[in-house]
């Protein structure tokens, strides 16, 4: 016994401050005897130091009045922890070299690396320790028991939320927040006192030794029965089903096509995005690591302490069931590729839960900004849920509504595959949306009642829907085209006593050519002028590039767009990016400006269009020759015509037929 006691000193002589792990009994120590004035801590010193969690110093004395030091608690701590040694080893592996950088002695290099390791502190932690003295030997600042709870509740892995009426503690008030939901976990689970001393907490005092031999005994009792000190094993997969009946709680995850059943307590701790959660966030088919121990319950693979969601962004499609003041409930199933909303049933959905929407989640009902309060119940929604689990993007299809759209492209009954016909607008998000109209006849297939016989590409219309089916267009507004006149002509029609026809004209737009027709009721404003003007020739509106108001196929206004935000570049494509966005792959190209017809586009300025299709439709350094208007941000590009050239100016036609691609 001598012998190992003259190692011990000789050993502890090496860091006079260090609190090291040998075999020595409290009652060695000169200074703390069982019968003296700090009799109370006897039993808790005895014993921790023959487990060799705590040491005393080489001149026999334990000082219990003596301030802990930051090094001295993480060493504290590894004991309690009582981690396998290889991963203490891997920690270091992993972390020695920043803790040497950042000055944490040799002996308690091991220490520190496993705390960082089980989240108990991070790097960051130990940088501004050494930055503000805590590791400072010669002028060492010592850690405040608002600290240490923290500390200790965080390696013992209670939740940071706990009930705070186990607090009695006189200055509770001035605990801060971010240590009163540990320090009640800590109280409820008997390590510290409910009232502290003499009836106060003293959050910003330092701890003694005396106090930490108690605390230190005590996690150490606790991590015992939790079986923190078992061996801990990890596994990762996707949620099946967490189940909470009766207030016993259990999670189910699938892994490799095999189920895995845990058993969760009041010590599990949820987290996700490095917040923690509570267990009611745990959704079905969110992937998530578990972190467990063995049970004694045969019926269950093990009781998990951690739960971490490591990925919950999906793409979901469902039904509206109810909505709360800042939620809704969705009857929901993956949005792939069996979801076809062109059928007259309803989709099949599989799974239930309620989501919050993220705080900058965009939610457009029919391509128009909505909120929480034009979601209704039996509204579609097609969904993306973030790392969160919130609903980061929506797009709601009212099962009655009005959409309002550009017409982009019509397809006959008799060529759908489906035999239903459709049309495709471009709606106020700049997405483009498909709708579907009227089946052909049965007994003849090429004859149909279609819904879109009297509408052409280019035209805003507004049509009745009930969820993607156009139920009437009998809403269809006058509407406003962008573009370029390309040809006009007085009509044939004009010397008519009974028809209003006056002129033609030849209508480019961002969508199609239509021919349109004057009357004399047609207005016409040119430059910046706000005031109609007189009705000038017809051949001076050949190649005006203007807006013009339709109803149907006559022109009510001729509008001279502003001249400053048209463009006719030769530009070169050097960047594309794709985006799979609801059942829809969208092609971004940055462009970058060779030569420019006017000086609001200087050379190498930059442009992005977006186009949405089945594939790409240009390559990287592609030129084209883009025609049309700048947008307001000055970065995109609206209403444009796109020519595929090669690099002597002359048109590619081999794949563009007409030399046009439209945006």
């Amino acid at each position: 016994m001598y012998k190992n006691k003259f190692k011990k000193i000789i050993g502890a002589s090496l860091c006079t401050t260090m609190l090291l792990t040998s075999t020595i009994f409290a009652k060695e120590f000169k200074d703390v005897q069982k019968g003296g004035p700090y009799g109370w801590a006897y039993s808790y010193i005895d014993e921790m130091s023959d487990k060799g969690v705590i040491e005393g110093y080489p001149n026999g004395n334990y000082e219990p009045d003596r301030a802990v030091s930051f090094q001295e608690v993480l060493k504290l701590i590894m004991g309690v922890i009582n981690a396998p040694s290889s991963e203490v080893t891997k920690a270091v592996q992993r972390y020695g070299s920043d803790l040497s950088y950042y000055g944490i002695d040799g002996w308690a290099k091991e220490a520190a690396a496993i705390a960082i390791e089980k989240d108990v502190i991070t790097l960051d932690t130990v940088k501004e320790a050494q930055s503000k003295g805590f590791i400072d030997s010669e002028n060492i600042i010592y850690p405040d028991r608002n600290t240490i709870a923290v500390y200790y509740a965080r390696a013992l892995r209670l939740s940071s939320s706990g009930d705070e009426s186990y607090l009695r503690h006189e200055d509770k008030d001035k605990i801060p927040s971010t240590t009163r939901g540990y320090l009640a976990s800590l109280v409820k689970a008997g390590i510290f006192s409910s009232t502290g001393s003499d009836g106060k907490f003293e959050g910003t005092r330092h701890i003694r030794r005396s106090e930490m031999a108690k605390i230190t005994k005590l996690s150490y009792d606790y991590s015992k029965s939790a079986a923190l000190n078992t061996e801990t094993k990890t596994i990762t997969g996707k949620v099946v089903l967490p189940v909470n009946i009766n207030n016993v709680k259990t999670i189910i995850i699938e892994k490799d096509g095999s189920n895995h059943q845990f058993k969760v307590d009041s010590s599990t701790t949820y987290k996700m995005n490095n917040s923690t959660v509570k267990f009611e966030d745990l959704k079905k088919d969110q992937e998530v690591k578990i972190t467990y121990v063995q049970d004694s319950d045969s019926t269950v693979e093990g009781l998990a302490k951690t739960v971490e969601v490591t990925s919950s962004s999906k793409d979901l499609i469902g039904y509206v069931t109810s909505k709360g003041t800042d939620s809704i409930s969705i009857s929901y199933r993956n949005n792939d590729k069996d979801v076809d909303l062109s059928k007259d049933t309803k989709i099949s959905t599989t799974t239930s839960g309620t989501f919050k929407f993220a705080s900058n989640a965009k939610i457009y009902r029919l391509g128009k900004q909505a909120s929480l309060n034009d979601i209704y119940y039996d509204d579609i929604i097609e969904f993306k849920t973030d790392s969160s689990g919130n609903i980061s993007e929506a797009d709601i299809l009212p099962k009655s509504g009005q959409v309002t759209g550009t017409v982009v492209s019509i397809a006959s009954a008799s060529t759908q595959t489906n035999n239903r016909e459709s049309i495709t607008l471009r709606l106020d998000n700049n997405k483009d949306y498909t709708f579907y109209g009227s089946y052909s006849s049965v007994s003849n297939p090429f004859y149909s009642t279609s819904l879109f016989k009297d509408i052409r590409t280019g035209e805003r219309v507004t049509f009745s829907t009930n969820y993607k089916f156009i139920t009437s267009t009998s809403a269809r507004p006058q509407n406003v085209l962008v573009g370029e006149i390309t040809d006009a002509y007085l009509s044939s029609y004009n010397y008519s006593r009974y028809d209003d026809r006056t002129g033609e004209i030849k209508f480019k737009s961002a969508y199609s050519t239509n021919t349109y027709y004057l009357t004399k009721d047609t207005k016409y404003k040119f430059g910046n002028s706000s005031l109609y003007t007189a009705s000038p020739s017809v051949y001076q509106l050949k190649g005006l590039k203007c807006e013009i108001e339709i109803n149907g196929d006559r022109v009510v206004e001729i509008r001279e767009t502003n001249q400053g935000s048209q463009i006719d570049i030769i530009a070169q494509v050097t960047k594309i990016e794709t985006d799979y966005a609801f059942s829809t792959t969208r092609y971004t190209y940055t462009i970058k400006t060779i030569n420019s017809n006017n000086s609001n586009v200087s050379k190498n300025d930059e442009f992005r269009i977006t186009r949405e299709g089945n594939y790409p439709e240009f390559s990287w350094y592609d030129i084209l020759r883009v025609r049309g208007l700048k947008d307001s941000s000055g970065s995109g590009l609206s209403t444009v015509s796109i020519d595929k050239i090669d690099n002597t100016g002359r048109f590619v036609s081999d794949y563009y037929y007409d030399f046009n691609r439209y945006y």
